[in-house]
């Protein structure tokens, strides 16, 4: 009994000393699942939340300084061309329009009189051409004075819509600045929206849209880029698109919430993925491990373009046709031996 002990001993540790080579190096093989790497040319839409406004938008004022009379509109009111919009105090301006008159007379009187004496030869021709320039200057102030007296009124350039008010009666403006804001319904209404440099790069002007508006209830309005700005907004670092609509509801307006998908003509080449060989995800950055010839694994770092259901697109350049792991990621480094499985789970 005290030798089949001792043999059964001597067995277990010659056992427990035995390795395989590939045990003794510490190796170990993982099952996985892989599949294959594609390259496809994509375009990706690009979804943004604006505002509604008119192509037209401009502010107005009157051209000389002045006190303000009236004001008879405010910020939502709808207008027709030439309604008059607001009007200055002309108490000042009809007296400047009296005075050049007064002079453009007088003018008169005095050339017809130098005229008169020039043909009898009593007074020089200098004189006479002075007389002559007098009446010009006199008929060009009077000009003035009549055009600053039109120009004293602010009317609709067009049918529109005041988009704000900015001054109020009885104030004391200067030539200029700016009385109301007003937006033309005659022109193409716009959704104007921001986007980052990144979504501005792959937009070209005539790209096709869809705009939902949810004042009409999801109302879906086709359209098209027509604007594309070549700087950053100040206040938010985002590039200002517009889409142009094509047939707007007839009640639509200024200021109104728009939903647009942009959806670029311009193509790019992109890594195609399957999501579940997607490792250790950052934001836009992850990793997955490659297959060598010799069922090595490679650990790679890719930037994630665009999220899809069943793929991610990644702008890193991966052979079309390379194997990547897509089961038994979290068991895998760099350099990891595998072996791989078909679709059932056998070797």
């Amino acid at each position: 009994m005290k030798k089949i002990y001792i043999v059964l001993v001597i067995i277990t540790l010659l056992l427990s000393c035995t390795k395989s080579p590939r045990e003794e190096k510490g190796e170990e093989i993982v099952p996985v699942h892989v599949a294959l790497i594609e390259t496809k040319e994509l375009s990706f839409s690009i979804r943004t939340v604006g505002i509604i406004a008119s192509e037209q938008t401009v502010k107005l004022a009157f051209k000389i300084g002045g006190i303000i009379r009236e004001i008879k509109v405010d910020g939502g009111d709808r207008v027709k061309k030439g309604q008059v919009l607001a009007e200055l105090d002309l108490y000042e301006i009809n007296a400047h329009v009296s005075k050049a008159k007064v002079a453009l007379d007088k003018a008169e009187r005095d050339f017809d009189r130098a005229q008169s004496l020039f043909q009898d030869s009593v007074i020089t021709k200098a004189l006479y051409q002075d007389a002559e320039s007098a009446l010009e200057a006199a008929r060009s102030d009077y000009r003035i004075a009549i055009f600053n007296k039109e120009h004293a009124i602010i009317k609709a350039p067009s049918d529109g819509v005041i988009l704000m008010r900015l001054q109020e009666e009885n104030e004391v403006i200067g030539a200029g600045m700016p009385v109301v804001v007003f937006g033309s319904t005659e022109k193409n209404w716009v959704v104007k929206a921001g986007i980052s440099d990144r979504d501005l790069v792959n937009l070209q002007y005539g790209d096709s849209a869809v705009v939902n508006l949810d004042a009409f209830q999801g109302k879906i309005i086709t359209g098209n880029v027509s604007r594309l700005s070549e700087a950053p907004s100040m206040e938010t670092g985002l590039f200002e698109v517009e889409v142009q609509l094509e047939n707007p509801p007839d009640k639509i307006s200024t200021g109104m919430i728009a939903k647009a998908e942009i959806f670029p003509e311009k193509k790019e080449a992109y890594t195609i993925i399957p999501i579940e060989a997607i490792a250790e995800a950052d934001k836009d950055s992850a990793y997955v491990y490659l297959v060598d010839p010799n069922s090595n694994v490679s650990k790679v770092p890719v930037h994630i373009v665009r999220l899809e259901k069943n793929y991610v697109a990644a702008s890193t350049i991966i052979p079309e046709g390379a194997k990547v792991v897509t089961s038994g990621t979290d068991q895998l480094q760099d350099g990891s031996k595998i072996n791989i499985l078909d679709k059932t789970g056998a070797k």
